[in-house]
This record gives structure tokens, C-alpha cells and sequence, in this order.
């Protein structure tokens, strides 16, 4: 299943230059409450909390693309309620407007009306998907409103009866990391006093300006953690609460350990998620490229070409399911195209329809894209990438011709797409 076959690369890992050190992934500490489970009624709804500098959203795009799960973002459904009652509305300026209509009807944000938009979201669902609720908002406004963020038993206690709550997903960040960068927050802006009492312009540099987005991030999460306390309250009664640390920022090891844990529901990945191919024509060039320093899973293609697929579309469709049906902590793929039936002289007969991003230049290089296992500086080889808008990224070398690279990734894209909706 997948590219079971291919080998995982680990030269230079245990390097005696004394230049390349192993970088050991942190240990991803998660707490699971004895009450966790995926309950057998569908829909199985998870509530998802996490606050500024948890990277919450990307985790869920990546959740529902690996998992097949849909998302409820509430600050959506929010304003998309709300909009409706504003008078002449102007899409522009939407969230300005009902902002100011919450002034003066602060109750339209009361959490049972709230739940209720979550309901109606929830039922336009596919029934038969794990439905991740995102339910705390990015706008600080709605944070404020206390008729939202309130004592929630009783409007809980009735959401509940319509759709059971499986369980809370809560990305946290450790009171310590907190009280660090807090620390750290503090002597920046005294050591940016002293130093604007010495210059009489007192001209804001760059680094003040990072220092005060610095410290509006430290408001908002203090805001935030003020804001969730009630809700988690409630599920930490129950012992429904699923947390797990992201203090470190590794995300590839975030990643892994989320995985791991919907695994153990038998949730089956249909998707890599951010994956990274590199492609060459043969081995030789393929050893060109530097990827002794990184995790990546060599895959030589004519392996996994079944019999009858003879057409470069087909031909790169059998490379889909290999990587599809791979295990989703994997990642950075290199792809053998040697002895395939696809060369570098390969005429091109399809257009470019998909929305595409290329990249080429000195910054192009495969540490821009994955993470390093050795911590060595540089990269021997400049690249040639190509994204899609699901944070896809192909790469090749100078010598493939640049047509050829977007016709790869572009029939690539469109097969995994396919392969999804399948």
C-alpha cells in the first residue's frame, strides 16, 4: 500500500563531521481525557480550541484534506448570520458593519443563538464525516462579548441533545512558554525605552514595530485563554478533552503525533498533506540534489506502474495513489522518473487551467520547503518549484525545462484532486 517499496533516506544522520548534528525531533506531549471517544452516532462532532500562535487553522485544512473530515469555522457562520440583519449591506466592509451593529444588540451574539448557527452549519454537512468545530473566533470584538463567552452548561446540555459531542481537540501552548515569551516581551520594550530616552528623535525602527505586534499578540492570547475558560471548564468536568502541546513549533512532529492519535479510531488517511516531490530523471540526478538532510522517501516509479498504464497521464496517476496511500506522517518524496515513458523531451498537450505558484532563484532551495533532520548550513542546489494552492510543492532541477515542470505538477495536482473525490 503506497510506496511501500521505496526506502526512507537517512545518510549523513550520524554524520562524525563535526558540522552536521542529528536534529532530534521534541517529544509531542499529549493529555487524553478517560472519557475521549468517537462516539458511534453520526454525525461525531469534535470541538477544536486553539489560540494565537497554535497554527489551529492550518492543523484543520491539514485534518480534513489527510482525513476527509469537514470543517465549521463559527466566525464564519457568525457573520454570515448576522449580515442579514444589517441594514444595506456592503460586502466590503461586512465585518466592520456588523461590529457596529453588536453595539447596540450585543444579544444577537448570545451562545445558545451561537450554537444554534452551528447547528444549522453542521446539518448542511456530509452526515457520514467527522465534523471539526472550529468555535472560538479570530475577532477580538466577539471574544468580548459576554453574552457569548459565558457559564455554558445549560446551552451546551441542549446542543447536545440534537448532536453529542465526541470530544475537544485543544492545541495548547504551555503556561511556561507563555510566561517565557512574556518575559521576553518585557525586557524588549524596556531595553526599547532606554533606547529611545537616548535618541531625542525617537524614530520607531522596525524592531519596535516587531515589539509592538509582539506585545498586541501576547493581549490577544491572554484574551483568548480568558475567553475559553468557561467552555473547557465544562468538557474538563466530563473528561472529554484531548490537549496537545504545540509550545515547540515542530511541526512535522505536531503533525506525526496527531496523526497517531485519529489512527487509533481506525480514521483512514486519504491524502498527504504539504507534501514536498522531488522529481529526476535518474538516480545520477536525482543525487545531485543534497537530501541527505532531510527525511525523505526515495520512490522509483517504474515499480509501481501497473500493466496497461502506458499514457504520461496514467503514468502519473499510478504516482498518486503511491503517494495517497502512503502513511500521512510522510511528507518529502523523491520521485525516479527513469524508465517510465516520461523524459525530459516529453511533448506537452495539456494546458495549465489550475491556479499555480513557481518559484526559481537563489532562495529556492529544498530547506525553503522541508525540515531539516541535520543542522548544517546552505544547500549545494538551487531548485525549480512549483505549488498549488493546497500547499502542494513539486521540485526539479535547472535542467528540467519549465513547461515540462508545470506540466507535471499540474497533471499531479489534478490526480490527486480526482483521487480525493473518488
Amino acid at each position: 500500500m503506497g510506496c511501500g517499496g521505496s526506502k526512507t533516506s537517512d545518510k549523513g544522520q550520524n554524520s562524525d563531521d563535526g558540522n552536521e548534528t542529528k536534529i532530534v525531533q521534541p517529544e509531542i506531549s499529549i493529555k487524553i481525557g478517560n472519557e475521549v471517544r468517537l462516539l458511534e452516532k453520526k454525525p461525531r462532532i469534535v470541538i477544536v480550541f486553539g489560540g494565537p500562535r497554535t497554527k489551529k487553522g492550518r492543523k484543520l485544512d491539514n485534518l480534513a484534506n489527510a482525513f476527509d473530515m469537514e470543517v465549521v469555522n463559527v466566525e464564519n457562520c457568525i457573520l454570515q448570520t448576522l449580515a442579514k440583519k444589517v441594514e444595506n449591506p456592503d460586502q466590503d466592509n461586512i465585518v466592520m458593519m456588523v461590529q457596529e451593529l453588536l453595539k447596540s444588540q450585543d444579544g444577537l451574539l448570545r451562545l445558545d443563538g451561537v450554537l444554534r448557527m452551528v447547528s444549522k452549519a453542521i446539518s448542511q454537512c456530509n452526515q457520514n464525516k467527522i465534523i471539526l468545530v472550529d468555535l472560538m473566533p479570530n475577532l477580538t470584538w466577539m471574544l468580548r462579548n459576554k453574552n457569548f463567552i459565558k457559564e455554558c452548561s445549560l446551552e451546551f446540555t441542549n446542543f447536545q441533545d440534537q448532536y453529542p459531542i465526541s470530544f475537544v481537540l485543544n492545541f495548547m501552548i504551555t503556561k511556561e512558554k507563555l510566561e517565557a515569551q512574556a518575559a521576553k516581551q518585557t525586557t524588549a520594550e524596556q531595553a526599547s525605552k532606554t533606547a529611545q530616552q537616548k535618541n531625542a528623535k525617537k524614530i520607531e525602527s522596525p524592531k519596535q514595530s516587531d515589539e509592538a505586534d509582539s506585545s498586541r499578540t501576547q493581549k490577544r492570547i491572554l484574551l483568548y485563554e480568558e475567553s475559553i475558560k468557561h467552555f473547557m471548564e465544562y468538557f474538563e468536568t466530563r473528561n472529554k478533552i484531548v490537549s496537545i502541546d504545540v509550545s515547540s513549533g515542530a511541526e512535522d512532529a505536531i503533525w506525526a503525533k496527531l496523526c497517531e492519535f485519529f489512527s487509533k479510531f481506525d480514521c483512514q488517511s486519504r491524502r498527504i498533506v504539504e507534501s514536498v516531490i522531488i522529481f529526476g530523471f535518474g538516480e545520477r540526478e536525482l543525487s545531485e540534489i543534497d537530501m541527505s538532510r532531510y527525511n525523505v522517501t526515495n520512490v522509483k516509479l517504474k515499480d509501481f506502474i501497473k500493466e496497461g498504464s502506458s499514457s504520461p497521464e496514467e503514468i502519473i496517476m499510478e504516482l498518486c495513489h503511491c503517494i495517497d496511500d502512503s502513511a500521512p506522517p510522510k511528507r518529502v518524496f523523491a520521485v525516479d522518473l527513469s524508465d517510465t515513458g516520461i523524459s525530459k523531451d516529453l511533448p506537452k498537450s495539456k494546458s495549465i487551467k489550475q491556479i499555480q505558484f513557481t518559484e526559481a532563484g537563489d532562495q529556492c532551495k529544498m530547506s525553503r520547503y522541508c525540515s531539516r533532520n541535520i543542522s548544517v548550513k546552505g544547500d549545494s542546489m538551487t531548485l525549480q518549484a512549483v505549488a498549488s494552492v493546497n500547499n502542494e510543492v513539486c521540485l526539479f532541477t535547472k535542467s528540467v525545462p519549465h513547461d515540462l515542470c508545470k506540466w507535471i505538477a499540474q497533471t499531479l495536482f489534478e490526480g490527486r484532486n480526482k483521487k480525493q473525490r473518488s
